[in-house]
C-alpha cells in the first residue's frame, strides 16, 4: 500500500487543534485528531446531498428553497463545537425560518443520530433519513442524509 505523505497542517480556529492534509498519489485526505473529515476519492454521499436538494436563493427568511448542511462530520461535531448550534433547536428553528414553504433542509453527517432526527421533527421539519455509501459505485462507508421539508 502507497503511505500517505503529510502535506501541511493549520490550527483550527477556536479550539487550538490541528487539520492536517495528506496525499497519496492523486488522493487529499483532510483529518483532525486522526479523524478523516474529508477524502477525495470517497465523496459520493457529498454528491448525493447537493442532488437531493434544489439550489439556494438569495439570503433573507423564507427566500431559500433548500439549504445543504455539510459541517463537521454531523449532528455529532468532531472539530468545533462552536457548530454544535447548528444542529441544536436554535439553529434547525433559524433554518426553518430562512426555507419557504416545501423548502429542503438536507444535511449530511458521518453516520445516524436518532436524538438528530427527533430535533428536526420537534423544529416542525418532516423528517425523512437515509443512508447512501460514500462511493458512487456503491463500496466504501454508509453515511446519513437527512432531507427535512418545511410543511406550507
Amino acid at each position: 500500500m502507497i503511505p500517505w505523505e503529510f502535506l501541511d497542517s493549520a490550527q483550527v480556529p477556536g479550539n487550538g487543534e490541528e487539520m492536517r492534509l495528506y496525499r497519496r498519489e492523486r488522493e487529499f485526505s483532510i483529518r483532525v485528531n486522526g479523524c478523516e473529515l474529508m477524502n477525495s476519492r470517497a465523496h459520493g454521499s457529498e454528491e448525493a446531498l447537493a442532488e437531493l436538494a434544489a439550489r439556494i436563493l438569495q439570503a433573507e427568511q423564507r427566500a431559500y428553497d433548500a439549504i445543504l448542511l455539510d459541517v463537521d462530520n454531523g449532528p455529532r461535531g468532531l472539530t468545533r463545537k462552536g457548530n454544535d448550534w447548528l444542529y441544536a433547536r436554535a439553529g434547525l428553528e433559524a433554518v426553518f425560518a430562512a426555507l419557504r414553504p416545501a423548502g429542503v433542509l438536507a444535511v449530511w453527517s458521518a453516520g445516524p443520530d436518532r436524538a438528530f432526527t427527533k430535533r428536526l421533527c420537534q423544529a416542525g421539519f418532516e423528517v425523512n433519513e437515509g443512508c447512501v455509501r460514500a462511493r458512487r459505485s456503491g463500496a466504501g462507508g454508509q453515511h446519513t442524509i437527512w432531507l427535512a421539508v418545511r410543511g406550507s
